[in-house]
């Protein structure tokens, strides 16, 4: 790996929090990010043909949007107890709608699926097999689509999706990002070995952000956990 690695072991306080440290000056930024460029290349080409500009100019921008964002004040979108009951009101919500749907009396259906009313004007004017089956595909894709954001609640109420309340928003947010630059720009497997790409660019980006490396031991249990909870959901989004 680009980035020098050594265990640590010192005990530390809390989570990363705007205003009780002070991002890396502009040098030193600019190494992190150069840094973290070679993690997502290490040897090998961009994906997608991207250039070395292009990756560095999308990781700045990346930082300049973490750097404005207040950890302290921001809710915790991630929350797996948040997140698992509003699936529930969602999930509800969507089985009444199936349930009204499938219940509709013919006139309403009609109405529905063709956009015109059972009583109207051209109730009987010939309708072409092109049109009935574009009404009837369009009817379809909507059903479908119903059932699975259905399914998608069931994976966000069991197993659930999001982390523990106790983790830190920064943490969180670094593995997410981290995850998203090597989506988009690295030809590597996205792995959660304490020594791998993913896990080094989500330190990286915590040092750039608060100013010190995850070297203390809450910070880098956190780090670990937050990239381990991003991979496990991340691959629950693929079924």
């Amino acid at each position: 790996m680009v980035m020098a690695r050594q265990k640590h072991s010192a005990k530390g306080g809390g989570r990363g929090r705007k205003g009780d440290v002070t991002p890396p000056d502009a040098d030193r930024r600019k190494d992190i990010v150069e840094e973290i460029v070679n993690n997502l290349r290490e040897g090998l080409s961009f994906k997608d043909h991207a250039s070395e500009a292009e990756v560095t100019a999308y990781v700045n921008e990346t930082l300049e949007r973490m750097l404005k964002f207040d950890y302290r004040k921001a809710k915790k979108p991630f929350d797996r107890s948040l997140n698992r009951t509003h699936a529930k009101k969602l999930d509800s919500a969507l089985t009444e709608v199936l349930q009204l749907w499938e219940s509709a009396p013919r006139a309403l259906m009609t109405h529905l699926r063709y956009s015109l009313s059972p009583w109207a004007e051209d109730e009987d004017r010939a309708w072409t097999e092109d049109e009935d089956r574009a009404c009837r595909e369009r009817e379809n894709f909507l059903y479908a689509e119903l059932i699975r954001l259905r399914e998608r609640c069931a994976l966000a109420i069991n197993p659930g999706i999001g982390v523990h309340p106790n983790y830190g928003n920064a943490q969180v947010d670094c593995a997410w990002v981290a995850y998203d630059l090597m989506w988009k720009f690295s030809k590597r497997k996205i792995t959660g070995t304490e020594d791998g790409t993913f896990r080094t660019i989500a330190s990286l980006l915590y040092k750039a952000v608060f100013g010190r490396p995850t070297d203390d031991h809450d910070r880098i249990t956190g780090l670990q956990r937050a990239c381990k909870a991003v991979l496990r959901h991340a691959r629950g989004f693929k079924r």
